[in-house]
């Protein structure tokens, strides 16, 4: 259906004129393939709740046009998003793929029986939830040890031996699945009701977290401007 779209779209805009989509896993050169202005083409991505959530993941097509990611860049921040723009054309872009990591060996503390559900949501909402939610994970690095080099002296060696141990991708079918949606539903509730009330809960979190982002930006702002001085 897009790319119908998109083809006729060809015919009919302006040299001015930019085309995106807002696909999570559809890259560019196959979604923007045999197009006249593919040099003007780009995957523009939002994060759910896209409302709340500030990232933008932009994907050009491998001929699209400087001037294009660039101009999207400046919208991106002038809408008040924070756009990340990929070098190389990746399936899952960017989020998807740290994401899908993190959900499958999620999958296989349950599917082993290390954890429940609720635990290993646990082990995110009061563990690495709050930490990366002003600090990424490279920048954690650094922080836990005396800089990157020490970190990796420290914990290289310990890292590839678990991540060795992370197995096959799970299915993410059959009595797993019938046990984290159980454990879901008794949780939060499986009707329509009870998701929209849990979505309006977890967007109140995520405004006020958003409003201290923000007011931690305007102080960093500020302590620069009195350490210029």
């Amino acid at each position: 259906m897009k790319r119908g779209l998109f083809s006729t779209l060809d015919h009919m805009i302006p040299p001015s004129s930019i085309i995106g989509s807002s696909s999570s896993c559809l890259l560019p050169s196959l979604l923007f393939a045999d197009l006249n202005c593919c040099s003007r083409c780009l995957v523009c991505h939002p994060v759910n709740p896209p409302y709340l959530i500030r990232l933008v993941e932009l994907i050009p097509h491998p001929k699209t046009e400087a001037w294009v990611t660039l101009q999207i860049e400046n919208l991106m921040r002038q809408l008040g998003r924070t756009p990340i723009t990929l070098r190389v054309e990746l399936p899952g872009f960017a989020l998807n793929r740290l994401q899908y990591a993190l959900l499958t060996e999620a999958w296989r503390l349950v599917e082993s029986g290390a954890l429940t559900p609720a635990e290993v949501d646990l082990v995110m909402t009061e563990g690495l939830g709050p930490r990366y939610a002003f600090l990424g994970p490279l920048e954690t690095m650094h922080l836990n040890a005396a800089g990157v080099h020490n970190y990796c002296q420290l914990y290289g060696e310990s890292i590839c031996t678990v991540a060795n141990t992370f197995g096959p991708t799970p299915e993410f079918s059959g009595i797993v699945m019938d046990s984290v949606h159980k454990a879901m539903c008794d949780t939060v509730g499986g009707s329509t009701r009870d998701l929209e009330k849990r979505q309006c809960w977890r967007d109140r979190c995520l405004t006020a977290l958003s409003k201290l982002k923000q007011t931690i930006d305007v102080q960093d702002k500020e302590e620069g401007k009195t350490t210029e001085k």
